[in-house]
């Protein structure tokens, strides 16, 4: 099933439509409108989720691609300190075609940092920073052979933080040489020596890996917008903004996904929590994984299959 720009326009303004996974999905409104964008492959609306911004895409023919899929599964066993949570949802978004049958669509979700397109910062921010957060962001792609296929000023957001941030990775894919990742930049390169100069006011740092300034032992990258850190042997998390969220008081913690990170307690017992450091998966067990929405346990030498919630399934 084709999906029209009407239709999905009509899904996400309609409050008794309903996705299949994801909970108080608000659409962004303006002048009254819900301003819907067409790529040549995808649509395109701006949503609030949680409290945070969002991108939410969709493909107008068929599923997502594979090359796709194989992008998304490769962030997991990479660290991208650039990308901004990016989730691929398979079969999220159901409509009815038109013979009656529900038809259910993929969409991909990507966190949209505070912050301006890079073709609107140009008119404000000093050319010099600008320079810089696109000298960072490219050293930090080589350094994972990450190329974005589109890069070009409306697909980068120049954060509050000073560091810009790719967004619509329809295209993208990790692996690539260094020559590649040069080419994908010369677009971006060419419109920053291209557009008038704008003079910096004051004293100026440029953007540094924000580990670096963190009081803590061990600093990770974000994931699901919470990062974790150690310090002195126990671990705990940090929120988007740095702020300390969920203090160090854990012997062992994985990265948060999906709202659930797998911890242990000073006793030696591990569960699941969640964003607000409530257990979702209870401490009683030995061993305990999380992977493909399924939690994978252990007491003793008996095993057990759990649900997203934390529930005995198998």
């Amino acid at each position: 099933m084709t999906l029209s720009i009407a239709k999905f326009s009509e899904f996400i303004v309609s409050p008794e439509h309903s996705f299949k996974t994801l909970q108080g999905v608000t659409a962004i409104i303006q002048e009254g409108v819900l301003p819907i964008r067409r790529t040549s492959q995808f649509a395109e609306a701006d949503i609030m989720l949680d409290g945070k911004r969002y991108l939410l895409s969709t493909p107008l023919e068929g599923g997502i691609t594979t090359s796709l899929e194989h992008f998304c599964l490769a962030l997991k066993r990479v660290q991208a300190p650039f990308l901004t949570e990016y989730r691929l949802l398979l079969g999220e978004l159901p409509l009815e075609d038109s013979m009656g049958n529900m038809v259910f669509h993929d969409v991909i979700l990507q966190a949209i940092p505070n912050g301006e397109r890079l073709d609107q910062a140009v008119m404000f921010a000093a050319t010099a920073r600008l320079r810089a957060a696109l000298k960072l962001l490219k050293q930090e792609m080589k350094a994972i052979g990450f190329v974005h296929g589109n890069l070009k000023p409306s697909n980068l957001i120049y954060g509050e933080d000073g560091r810009l941030y790719p967004i619509r990775c329809y295209y993208s894919h990790i692996g690539a040489t260094e020559s590649e990742v040069e080419s994908d930049f010369a677009q971006v390169e060419a419109y920053l020596d291209s557009v008038a100069e704008v003079s910096e006011i004051g004293a100026y740092t440029p953007p540094t890996d924000y580990r670096n300034t963190l009081p803590y032992d061990k600093v990770f990258l974000m994931q699901d917008t919470m990062i974790r850190v150690c310090k002195d042997g126990l671990y705990g998390y940090l929120d988007c903004h740095n702020e300390e969220k969920i203090p160090p008081q854990y012997t062992y913690a994985e990265d948060f996904f999906e709202n659930r990170a797998v911890v242990q307690t000073r006793d030696g017992k591990m569960g699941a929590i969640n964003h607000e450091n409530q257990w979702e998966v209870e401490p009683i067990y030995d061993m305990l994984g999380f992977e493909n929405g399924v939690f994978r346990a252990r007491i003793a030498e008996s095993w057990f299959e759990l649900d997203y919630m934390g529930n005995i399934i198998k």
